[in-house]
């Protein structure tokens, strides 16, 4: 059932918060709605994944159908037909949670939070409670391994330059691939790494004492939400803070104007919309944001 997703129009105006009541009309469910993701699907127009009872946690357009979106269901991925309004598992299922690769519906996934598309056949999921990046072929539905060891629980050690394969994830997350420079980045709790898709190895790009929860970038900006706020990663440990509070206690940060004084509860997602105007996914007042941030 399709019902969670709603599609509505967002104005050049936007400025400000959208509460739920503004797309009461919209959706169809007695069930209180966490927004938990969001993003530009065309110029003018967004698609809300919604995180309730049906688990979505991640949604994003189809590179290889501009019909089609991507759609992960906690332990499955599935292409959405947004003309017929139906939808199909390419791997995965999502009432069954485990760790095995395989093809097609026979795989199975813990928790799966993220994806990217790194071409029209080959996608990397973020498997958060395997603790492991994964492949999928979409040409053959086929999972494999990408980065770090499914399963492993082991506490982090070294943060140098490292083959993915030798990656200790704490609880991989959000994630998000330049196809220009071939770098995927790889929010891993309180961090960012960098992972070369060229020479298939890794290294911290960002640490922070801030969960990470959402990863955006617009020309060479890579902004970063968290919880309270948003931030403009400038160096290993420095950032802007662009929005929001700074929630941390040991991190190097520029305040930037009254944008500060926002104050935000449980943001999981930032996207561009258009120009300067960003899309915040905030759950904790089950609302949308938009804010303009200009520089």
């Amino acid at each position: 059932m399709l019902r969670e997703i709603i599609i509505y129009t967002l104005y050049s105006s936007l400025t400000e918060a959208i509460d739920t009541d503004y797309i009461e009309k919209a959706k169809e469910t007695d069930h209180e709605l966490d927004f938990t993701q969001i993003f530009q699907y065309s110029k003018m127009t967004t698609i809300i994944a919604l995180y309730n009872e049906s688990v979505f946690t991640h949604i994003e357009p189809d590179l290889a159908n501009e019909s089609y979106l991507l759609a992960c269901l906690s332990s499955a991925v599935s292409v959405v037909d947004l003309n017929k309004g139906t939808a199909w598992a390419i791997a995965g299922l999502p009432a069954r949670q485990g760790y095995k690769e395989g093809i097609g519906t026979e795989a199975e996934f813990h928790t799966i939070v993220s994806l990217a598309q790194i071409n029209k056949t080959m996608l990397i999921i973020s498997d958060q409670y395997n603790n492991c990046l994964r492949w999928i072929d979409r040409s053959t539905h086929q999972t494999s391994p990408f980065a770090g060891t499914c399963g492993d629980d082991r506490l982090k050690g070294d943060t140098g330059e490292q083959p993915v394969t030798d990656l200790i994830f704490t609880q991989p997350g959000a994630l998000l691939y330049n196809d220009t420079s071939k770098v995927l980045y790889a929010a891993d709790y309180d961090e960012v790494l960098r992972i070369n898709m060229t020479t298939n190895t890794a290294q911290r790009h960002f640490k922070s004492s801030k969960v990470i929860s959402g990863l955006t970038s617009v020309g060479s900006r890579l902004l970063a939400s968290y919880s309270k706020g948003v931030l403009q990663i400038e160096s290993v440990d420095g950032y802007t803070l662009l929005t929001g509070i700074n929630a941390g206690h040991d991190d190097h940060h520029v305040d930037v104007d009254n944008l500060n004084e926002t104050v935000f509860d449980k943001l999981a997602d930032i996207q561009l919309l258009y120009q300067n105007i960003y899309v915040l996914a905030e759950y904790g007042r089950h609302q949308i944001r938009g804010i303009d941030l200009k520089r």
